[in-house]
């Protein structure tokens, strides 16, 4: 019997060395080798330039910048204009621009990569109170522009199956929102077979990744079953979180408090784990570079509590933080330091991505 192979990804130096709480949603928009991602808890959106890494040398990104949204977004939703997002947010599905001139910020000269400030202006409510205990979490866009994204429990609140999963159609007519699955915990891990005949849908808790036969002429989601349910010795109920399907049909999902990513074959075969000893909580994977053969690897820091919440801090302390452990973290030699929050790369050499469906707003 053939052993599984195991790669252990285990780097000084992340990919890109962010500091988020809760790192999420990496997106790579190929039209113009731009990766953007998303710190949820922070209410930032970040984007660097694609700097396509050597064959032997995965050098990080050190130029990359963020802006500040008023509520969190959640998941990113590529456009036919490259630069306006759909995204999933606090209240429902909102545009966000990142074309037009934004708002500088004061934010003191050492930390430079922080723009400014940007609104969001949203498409649909669906949670009407802004002080809602709900949130939107993760999410795609499906071949014919169809966004579907999930519902689920916010920060500080008590988790519970209250969550849904909803579809928005746009395509230049006016935005309908339709509600998918109800009874959801944390949705999570959404995405489409090449064929677009599958639709793959996780929701945490249950330790489990569904499959549905998918109608892409009408967006109908049917015949839900088990795709795979994960299974680890160190862990009672492993958490599958955000995934990614590759060309060959392969689903790449990640696994929260394992260090772990797992790629599985169509027929729901374990193929390959990925470990990151230096990331406990790994959050989302997607494929990125000219070739769709790098996979970016998004993370969550220690810091931030099971349940999803952080310390209050001070703008300008926690700005001098980040600059403190930007720092300890590039000269640090030290294997038990906790990277995570920040994002790691892969090099895939037997398959790669599919390229970012897109909505239609003109």
């Amino acid at each position: 019997m053939l052993s599984l192979p195991s790669y252990d990804i285990n780097l000084k130096v992340p990919f890109i060395l962010c500091n988020c709480k809760l790192a999420e949603g990496p997106t790579y928009d190929y039209r113009t080798n731009t990766l953007f991602w998303l710190d949820i808890e922070r209410k930032r959106v970040y984007w660097a330039d694609f700097v396509q890494p050597s064959e032997s040398d995965l050098e990080p990104i050190d130029q990359f910048y963020f802006v500040v949204v008023p509520e969190s977004v959640t998941v990113l939703g590529l456009t036919d204009t490259p630069g306006i997002f759909v995204v999933g947010a606090k209240r429902g599905y909102a545009k966000l621009d990142l074309t037009k001139e934004i708002k500088l910020s004061k934010t003191p000269e050492y930390v430079k990569r922080h723009i400014g400030d940007v609104n969001i202006k949203y498409i649909e409510v669906v949670h009407e109170n802004e002080d809602s205990y709900l949130r939107f979490n993760d999410g795609a866009v499906d071949g014919a522009g169809r966004f579907y994204a999930g519902s689920m429990v916010d920060t500080g609140n008590k988790l519970a199956p209250v969550g849904k999963l909803y579809s928005l159609t746009l395509n230049g007519k006016d935005p309908y929102v339709s509600k998918i699955i109800e009874d959801v915990t944390i949705p999570n891990g959404f995405g489409f077979s090449p064929d677009n005949k599958i639709v793959y849908f996780t929701d945490s808790p249950t330790s489990t990744i569904f499959q549905f036969d998918y109608d892409i002429e009408t967006g109908t989601l049917s015949n839900r079953r088990p795709f795979v349910t994960i299974k680890l010795p160190n862990l009672d109920a492993p958490e599958p979180d955000g995934l990614t399907v590759a060309e060959d049909g392969s689903v790449w999902t990640a696994i929260w408090q394992s260090s772990r990513l797992h790629r599985y074959s169509a027929a729901g075969e374990l193929l390959q784990e990925y470990v990151f000893p230096s990331a406990t909580r790994i959050t989302c994977p997607t494929f990125a570079g000219v070739n769709l053969d790098y996979l970016v690897v998004s993370t969550a820091s220690l810091h931030l509590a099971q349940d999803g919440s952080i310390e209050e801090e001070d703008e300008e302390e926690e700005q001098e933080e980040e600059e403190k452990e930007r720092k300890s973290i590039a000269f640090e030699t030290d294997d038990s330091l906790d990277l995570g929050g920040n994002l790691f790369i892969v090099k895939v050499c037997d398959t790669r991505g599919l390229k970012k469906n897109v909505m239609i707003l003109s």
